[in-house]
């Protein structure tokens, strides 16, 4: 995969495997994707293809997926960082969901369609910025199986906290963190992620808590908020700021 995909200038495409994600400390992400025939909480989606000796069930997908779009006219101008989430189906794992609408739980990997569609954009448009852009290609789902996570289990984060798993539907967060503290290598000044937020019932969380009209966001910064609001409202895909605090 190169630049080829896009057919724009500008745009660099690394993916990265597990052995990197290893060899970065990347390890709740690894812990929640390791390649195995059944591997622990998240198993891959097998990629069947036809080779020479016929078909072949044993190809998995499980790596990080970086853009690079460079537009500022800066070399070393800090970057915007986009996260994305993409988890292809959640079933919850050993937490399983409700069945009802479980077919729709396929669009857990929306976070990372946005912002590799937003990549995409940014490139197209040429704009004068400089945008990285790291999502978990994580080719991958939450469903129950033999070596599944179990609730109780610890897990070390790349910054060395540990979690316990109460919950094995909550995996994004754990994989989603580790995305997030690696991209601080990029010295961003702005790092936006972006996931779905599904939880155990047939909406999602975001949905319960706002309807389908407005999208959610936790920020620390307020100017980004009204940056956001105010594009929202400009395009009609509006925002609705959350609470977040240490209350």
């Amino acid at each position: 995969m190169d630049s080829r995909l896009f057919k724009v200038p500008a745009v660099e495409i690394v993916v990265r495997d597990t052995k990197w994600a290893e060899e970065k400390g990347i390890v709740s992400y690894l812990r929640l994707s390791l390649c195995l025939p059944y591997p622990i909480l998240l198993v891959p989606v097998v990629c069947g293809y036809i080779d020479s000796d016929g078909y072949n069930p044993t190809r998995t997908l499980s790596q990080f997926l970086e853009i690079h779009y460079k537009g500022a006219p800066q070399k070393d101008a800090q970057p915007l960082v986009f996260v994305g989430k993409g988890i292809t189906f959640d079933a919850g794992g050993i937490s399983l969901k409700p069945r009802a609408g479980m077919k729709l739980i396929r669009g857990d990997m929306g976070g990372a369609a946005s912002v590799i569609s937003a990549a995409l954009a940014f490139a197209k448009l040429q704009l004068p910025v400089s945008l990285a852009v790291r999502t978990p290609l994580m080719l991958m789902e939450n469903i129950p199986g033999p070596s599944a996570a179990k609730p109780g289990d610890i897990v070390y984060a790349m910054n060395g906290k540990s979690v316990e798993v109460d919950n094995t539907d909550a995996e994004g967060r754990l994989v989603l963190s580790d995305t997030i503290y690696a991209s601080t290598e990029y010295k961003p000044h702005t790092r936006i992620d972006v996931a779905t937020l599904t939880g155990q019932t047939r909406n999602s969380a975001m949905d319960s808590a706002l309807g389908e009209i407005y999208t959610g966001v936790f920020s620390s910064w307020d100017e980004l908020w009204e940056q956001l609001h105010e594009a929202g409202d400009h395009e009609f895909d509006r925002f609705w700021r959350m609470p977040l605090n240490e209350d």
